[in-house]
């Protein structure tokens, strides 16, 4: 069924504060509802198809909200929350408990409200399931095509991928297209074709229209609601909108009319949610736009400015984590007090690699797909969230050329400024040719740990092999906050079938040391080893001709 125009018993989604509205008992009838309310009944399926009786097939204590207020359903499964016209209602998910998909496959998030309150009741039906303890999650950001031929590019290549990954579900971290809303179906089919229940939250790029208060009629007609959350397993998935569009045609200093906000209201759902939660829980938050700004921290538009609210929120409990996209970049941020969580440890907010990458570009892999390598040097593709229990973890899944690669690493050496293609003119990544001790001497070693962050430890092994005898020197590599040169040469070199708009940017997780002196001709192969954010181990290595 459609989450726009669902039957009377359609399934929809958590609920209200007990003191907004009274709840509505086993014996009410459209008589006893005031005007300005909405009602119904969360209802056990299976149990309703054996015949039992209205008061027998109610499930007691499910969550239902109107993206506002919270309540429970009572022992008979009833539920009332305050009307919201243009609102959507909805159940939270609850562990154990399924709800039927939409015809088009989408899970059910929500039952838009009319403009007037109606007197029939809106029932959900659900059925019972088992979740598993250990599960993962595909996070997905920025797919964003602007064409119906890049449409197909994601097709082809982060569908396949995400589709073998085992995980249970996948959320969308906004940007679903690049203003090209008439791609919404079809995106919505092709997802569907994966067998997993896809969920969403909106990115600057899904409005549409220049009214500031509905500018998400296209995403909400194609998708559902811009506000909701399911439970699974031992965790809590908060879904949540932080694009807030600029009234009266005004801009950001960036010239971006939307600034990254939560509001007010989103903000009293996830307090009034986190209220109802077992405090061990995970708890996990997603929307679009990062709660910090690695890149500009001074832009309003790339960052959220109740940020330290949401942290607030969240103070007190062990297990969270936060989930963003937006800027095509991969970041690993870990908040504290100056940002308003009080604890306990520092609360993990992952920026999430976008599956576009650079927007559908550059040069084309053999697949025939753009490579569309990120501003930060890192391949495109997907993150997975995997939890066992109330613990978690995320891994990077690159898609194309790079394989299951987790880092590149290259020798920015000395060169004529005539022959650079990098934007210091000092500079080349050495790829395909030989190294002169001459090029060597100042050079040094720049590794990209794609999921890199600052917790990640990485060390280089330079080994030369002489008269059956190994030579190691090891470099110490320390993180480096710059350009990736491997980046900044792609896009030199493939100018015309870059976007306008793409540049290399600083990226977050390099590593870099010094050549070491005196380095002779020869023949060397360099070791990487990482530990990665978890203290999960991982190496690859590369070899490296020098001539006199």
């Amino acid at each position: 069924m459609s989450p726009i125009n669902p039957t009377r018993r359609g399934v929809l989604v958590a609920g209200a504060s007990a003191a907004a509205v009274a709840t509505i008992g086993s014996s009410a009838n459209a008589g006893d509802i005031a005007t300005g309310v909405v009602f119904g009944r969360v209802i056990d399926a299976d149990f309703s198809r054996v015949g039992a009786g209205r008061s027998g097939n109610g499930i007691p204590g499910v969550l239902v909200s109107n993206g506002i207020e919270v309540v429970a359903s009572d022992a008979h499964g009833n539920w009332a929350l305050p009307f919201r016209a243009g609102a959507f209602v909805f159940p939270i998910r609850p562990r154990d408990w399924s709800i039927q998909t939409q015809s088009n496959r989408l899970p059910f998030t929500g039952y838009r409200l009319d403009a007037k309150a109606s007197i029939e009741p809106i029932n959900f039906e659900m059925t019972r399931s088992r979740d598993p303890r250990r599960f993962s999650v595909a996070l997905v950001a920025d797919t964003q095509p602007q064409t119906s031929l890049e449409l197909g590019y994601f097709r082809d290549s982060i569908l396949p991928t995400i589709t073998g990954s085992g995980a249970a579900f996948a959320i969308n971290h906004g940007d679903i297209v690049f203003d090209n809303h008439a791609l919404y179906e079809r995106y919505v089919g092709l997802i569907g074709a994966t067998g997993m229940p896809w969920y969403h939250c909106p990115g600057n790029h899904d409005m549409n229209g220049s009214d500031a208060t509905s500018r998400f009629e296209a995403y909400k007609a194609a998708l559902g609601p811009t506000t909701f959350a399911f439970q699974y397993g031992r965790a809590t998935f908060i879904v949540l909108n932080n694009v807030t569009p600029l009234p009266n045609g005004r801009l950001t200093s960036s010239g971006n009319d939307y600034i990254g906000r939560i509001g007010p209201d989103q903000l009293l759902f996830t307090k009034r949610l986190l209220a109802e939660l077992p405090e061990d829980d995970l708890v996990v938050v997603s929307f679009h736009i990062p709660l910090v700004g690695f890149e500009d921290p001074a832009d309003v538009s790339g960052q959220t400015d109740d940020a330290r609210e949401l942290m607030r929120l969240l103070s007190g409990r062990q297990n969270t984590l936060s989930l963003a996209g937006h800027t095509h970049t991969t970041e690993h941020h870990y908040l504290g007090a100056d940002m308003g969580f009080a604890g306990p440890g520092l609360h993990h907010h992952l920026v999430l690699t976008a599956a576009s990458g650079s927007w559908w570009s550059g040069p084309f892999d053999t697949s025939g797909a753009p490579v569309s390598l990120s501003r930060d040097g890192t391949p495109k593709g997907f993150h997975l969230l995997d939890v066992d229990g109330t613990n978690y973890s995320t891994r990077f899944v690159p898609v194309g050329t790079a394989g299951d690669s987790k880092m590149s690493a290259a020798i920015v050496a000395q060169e004529e400024p005539s022959h650079t293609l990098a934007e210091d003119g000092l500079r080349v990544v050495v790829s395909g040719r030989c190294i002169s001790c001459s090029q060597l001497g100042g050079g040094r070693i720049l590794v990209n740990v794609y999921d890199g962050g600052p917790r990640t430890t990485v060390e280089c092994r330079i080994t030369r092999s002489q008269a059956g005898v190994d030579q190691d020197i090891v470099i110490g590599l320390v993180r480096t906050i710059e350009i990736d040169a491997t980046a900044a040469t792609l896009f030199a070199a493939h100018q015309s079938s870059i976007k306008p708009w793409v540049v290399a940017t600083p990226s977050s997780h390099l590593w870099a040391g010094e050549m070491p002196k005196g380095i002779g001709a020869g023949i060397y192969s360099a070791r990487i080893d990482i530990r990665d954010e978890y203290g999960r181990p991982n190496s690859s290595t590369f070899i490296f001709e020098v001539t006199a």
